[in-house]
């Protein structure tokens, strides 16, 4: 459990999570979280160590960030721009910047989609979260 979602920050980061943002608790229901960080909103499965105004970090693993292609409706959609790509063994490495912000946003995506979809520097593209793949750290 402690590998695929660890519950404090310093832990998510030496088991490799590459984005890990500074959040707040914007509002709770039975069913989901919603999460601010920067003016972005993030919607997460409830987590019952946390009630609304309290802060924490928001964490998702780079392969857990999905590139958009069609208009499926799905949580947590984002348009962002590709502001650097890195080649791995396997994957892209690809940074994406938020508009209006900060943060950048890691996703690894299989070398075959990148090439597909024309992926490089400066595109504008969508991407998702699934709320059920980001998790919470003190």
């Amino acid at each position: 459990m402690i590998f695929l979602n660890p519950r404090k920050r310093l832990t998510a980061k030496f088991l490799g999570v590459k984005n890990i943002f500074p959040c707040t608790v914007a509002e709770t229901s039975e069913n989901y979280f919603i999460w601010d960080f920067d003016g972005i909103k993030v919607k997460t499965n409830p987590d019952s160590r946390f009630n609304e105004g309290d802060k924490a970090f928001l964490c998702i693993k780079p392969p857990d960030i999905r590139l958009i292609i069609n208009d499926k409706q799905v949580d947590n959609i984002f348009d962002v721009t590709v502001s650097h790509v890195i080649p791995l063994e396997k994957t892209q490495r690809v940074f994406l910047r938020f508009p209006q912000t900060r943060f950048n946003l890691i996703m690894d995506i299989e070398k075959l989609a990148c090439e597909k979809w024309k992926i490089e520097l400066g595109d504008k593209v969508k991407v998702s979260m699934r709320k059920d793949r980001i998790f919470l750290a003190e």
